[in-house]
């Protein structure tokens, strides 16, 4: 029964997801033309990327590893203060290289800011 209630809430979740998603991407097509729609999919892209970027892309292994690890609570706080360092020393490398080029990241993804 559990099973069952839990796949039908989660497919309402999803339904309205989409539909508010569908929605929102309507009047910003509306309101901002189809160029002003292609920029800001550009802009969030490139936060996208540059976010992975940050974050040193290690998310799914630190699941992992924090599931591995159940027991283990001294490996599990060394997996996540070496998780922590990645990700401080990542976005700040990023944070500077952004900062540093952000004219040229903002013409080479076609943001019409310089």
């Amino acid at each position: 029964m559990i099973p069952i209630k839990t796949s039908l809430l989660n497919s309402v979740a999803v339904l309205i997801k989409t539909l508010t998603i569908f929605g929102l991407n309507k009047i910003m097509a509306i309101y901002v033309g189809p160029l002003g729609y292609a920029t800001l999919g550009q802009f969030q892209k490139a936060v996208q990327m540059i976010s992975t970027l940050g974050k040193g892309a290690i998310n799914i292994s630190i699941t992992k590893y924090t599931a591995e690890y159940n027991e283990d609570l001294g490996k599990k706080h060394a997996l996540w203060r070496t998780a922590g360092t990645i990700s401080l020393v990542g976005t700040v490398l990023v944070a500077a290289c952004v900062i540093l080029f952000s004219k040229n990241l903002a013409s080479w993804f076609g943001l019409g800011l310089v």
